[in-house]
C-alpha cells in the first residue's frame, strides 16, 4: 500500500522535530561544560575566602618601635598597597574583591615583628616569638591578629 503525501509530511516533521530536539540537547550539554567550570571556580574562590576570613585570634600588640634583634636584616615585600617587613619566618598572601575594592590578607609564621606600610601610615605590630600572625589590609588599614594556618 503506497503512502500518501499527507502522511510522508507527517513523518517529516516528526524526523525533523526530533532531530531538533536532538541538536538543542547537544547544545544544552555543550553549553554546560563551561558554566560548570565557572562554577567550581566561584565555589573555589568564595571557599578560599571564607578560610582566609575565618582565622581569628588575639588582636596583635602595637608598638612604637621595633625592638633591636642583632645583626639579622629584616626582610620586606610589598603585596598591592602595602608594604610589609618581618625579623623571621616566611609569609603567604591572597587578595580579596569586596564591594569592588579589593583588600589582603597576609599570613606569618613567625615573624616576632611585622611592620606594615599604607598610604595611610605604618603600623608595627609584635605578636611575639614564633606565633602565626595574620594581617589584613583593608582601605589602606593594617589590622593584625596572633592565629593563622600557615606553616611554611
Amino acid at each position: 500500500m503506497a503512502m500518501t503525501l499527507h502522511a510522508a509530511r507527517r513523518g517529516t516533521r516528526l524526523v525533523d522535530g526530533l532531530q531538533t530536539a536532538a541538536m538543542a540537547g547537544v547544545l544544552v550539554m555543550v553549553a554546560s561544560v563551561p558554566l560548570l567550570d565557572v562554577f567550581r571556580t566561584w565555589y573555589a574562590a568564595r571557599a578560599e575566602k571564607a578560610a582566609w576570613d575565618g582565622i581569628s585570634g588575639p588582636a596583635c600588640p602595637v608598638v612604637q618601635a621595633p625592638p633591636a634583634l642583632g645583626r639579622r636584616q629584616p626582610m620586606t615585600f610589598t603585596y598591592g598597597d602595602a608594604t610589609f617587613t618581618r625579623r623571621h619566618g616566611h609569609a603567604s598572601c591572597a587578595g580579596f574583591r569586596e564591594d569592588g575594592k579589593i583588600y589582603r590578607i597576609c599570613q606569618f609564621n613567625a615573624p616576632y615583628v611585622l611592620t606594615v606600610t599604607t598610604a595611610r601610615g605604618t603600623t608595627i605590630f609584635q605578636p611575639g616569638p614564633v606565633r602565626r600572625t595574620t594581617v589584613t589590609v583593608r582601605d589602606g588599614v593594617a589590622t593584625c591578629v596572633v592565629g593563622g594556618w600557615f606553616r611554611t
